[in-house]
Order: C-alpha cells, then structure tokens, then sequence
C-alpha cells in the first residue's frame, strides 16, 4: 500500500527539524567546550608551560570508543625544569586541542584532562593557584571527576 503524499512530507518535516537541533545542540556543544578549554588554559598556573602546554581534549564514541587521540604529552618527556622553557609550545598544543572540539557529533563525550604527572598536584591546591579543573567545571556547570 503506498504512502501518501501527506505522510512522505511530514516525515521529510520532521527529519528536517530533527536533524536542525541536533546540528544546534553540536554546535552549542562544539561552543562550550571552546570556552571550557579556554577558561583551563587562562586559569592555569605556569611555571616551565609544560602543565599548560598539555591540557587535551579527548572524544569517545557513544560506545565509549576513543574518537581522538587522548592522554599524550607534548614533549612525551618532561626535559627542563627552566622557567617558561615549555613557554612556546602552548600556543600551538592549544590550537591543535581545540581542532578536536570540531570532530563532536551528538552522542559523543568530552573530556579535558592532563596527563602531565604533578597534574593532580595542582588540581588539589588550594592557593588560588589550583583546581583548574573544578573551577572551570562549576562554573560552566559540568560534571568534574578530579583525579582518577
């Protein structure tokens, strides 16, 4: 029995509006997780730049899959306790991050972290120097893990 002409183009309507506020939703995603990145690398403490240099941002599937490569610092090898040694590398990392966010597609998840060993560290500090992490959580209002 055919489909009348009535329900093909209510399904193309509704498909059409469906598919309009996901694409919305992606981008106010895509937009926060800008924001939430930025706020971790204004807020975070600098003494070589290796801790900021290493904020990542990591996608996994619905499935929990990783999307994108996650966890791995730059340099792989923390080399010089130098003042602002890392400095320049910041800039750069944050850029090629923040290219990850355009890879979010509805279903996905999103996750900012650093692999960086004294991390933890600084996320535990209460100093004004310190949780980076939950203070960029609660004030964007998003789950914070802390340290796993």
């Amino acid at each position: 029995m055919p489909r009348s002409n009535l329900a093909i183009e209510l399904e193309r309507q509704m498909t059409r509006l469906v598919d309009e506020q996901i694409a919305d939703y992606e981008n106010d995603i895509k937009l926060l997780m800008t924001d939430v990145h930025e706020d971790i690398l204004q807020n975070s403490p600098v003494w070589t730049g290796y801790y900021k240099s290493n904020h990542t941002i990591v996608l996994r599937r619905f499935n929990g899959t990783l999307k994108t490569q996650g966890f791995n610092l730059s340099p792989q090898v923390k080399e010089s306790e130098e003042p602002g040694f890392y400095v320049g590398n910041i800039d750069s990392r944050a850029a090629t991050e923040r290219e990850k966010i355009d890879l979010f597609e509805a279903g996905d998840s999103v996750e900012v972290t650093n692999a960086v060993e004294y991390a933890g560290e600084i996320e535990t500090r209460s100093d004004g120097k310190g949780q980076v992490y939950a203070n960029a959580a609660a004030k964007f209002g998003l789950k914070y893990h802390g340290n796993r």
